[in-house]
């Protein structure tokens, strides 16, 4: 199943449908309604029941197909931090949602997006990750993560005293879900999700819980923090 558009073939009379992508959306701006013969921004008119549910203001004329679709910006972080800024949860988890969106834009075919991709910051209290084509410059902190969609490819920066490098993330961990774990997994010290490039300020996108995490440390039994630094998970 797709996971940022549903298509619909209309009977001429439903307005009502359902917003309900598995991830959600960041703001109501993301959501496009409109005939799968026309861009998506050529929008068919509706109005909001509430989070999970538009209404079109008319309904589709019969037997037209058109799509409800989530399009997230990708040449504009969703959030700019700034030194100095109070960072809350729900901006640090948006942040990290706005790249998993758009990964599950590429996952469904949608490669290029609304505009060209020149890179999605994620900001963490100890770590950032990258989501552009071209190379990241001066990333400065150990462990900083680059994802290049053109290559489908997962690179980490490592830094000796004196310069360093991306290298390219072990194939066998980006397969195993690296990205995405259970709450069962997280709490499992022999999991590959504690085992392999467990790095410091590495995040996790929980599947059972909906919210991103983050390690202390690099070792298979730290512990696993929300991004207002209270526990999240120990693996044992």
């Amino acid at each position: 199943m797709a996971k940022t558009i549903r298509t619909y073939t209309s009977d001429g009379a439903q307005v009502l449908y359902p917003i309900d992508f598995i991830n959600g959306f960041i703001t109501r701006e993301h959501i496009y309604v409109y005939l799968d013969t026309e861009d998506y921004t050529t929008t068919i008119a509706f109005t909001w029941v509430s989070d999970s549910q538009i209404q079109l203001n008319t309904a589709v004329a019969n037997g037209l197909v058109f799509n409800i679709r989530r399009v997230v910006p990708r040449d504009a972080a969703v959030n700019d931090y700034v030194d100095g800024s109070i960072l809350k949860e729900k901006n640090l988890d948006d942040s990290y949602n706005q790249s998993l969106m758009i990964l599950e834009e590429i996952e469904d075919g949608y490669v290029t997006g609304p505009t060209t991709i020149i890179g999605v910051l994620i900001q963490t209290g100890q770590g950032a990750s990258f989501l552009q084509e071209l190379k990241p410059t001066d990333p400065v902190i150990n462990g900083v993560r680059w994802y290049k969609p053109s290559e489908a490819t997962t690179y980490v920066w490592y830094m000796d005293d004196d310069s360093g490098q991306w290298i390219e993330e072990n194939p066998s961990v980006a397969e195993a879900g690296i990205h995405k774990a259970t709450t069962a997994s997280l709490e499992d010290l022999t999991d590959i999700i504690n085992t392999a490039v467990k790095l410091i300020g590495k995040e996790v996108f929980n599947e059972t819980t909906g919210r991103p995490v983050w390690s202390v440390g690099t070792s298979n039994s730290s512990v696993w923090n929300y991004a207002d630094g209270t526990l999240a998970h120990t693996p044992v």
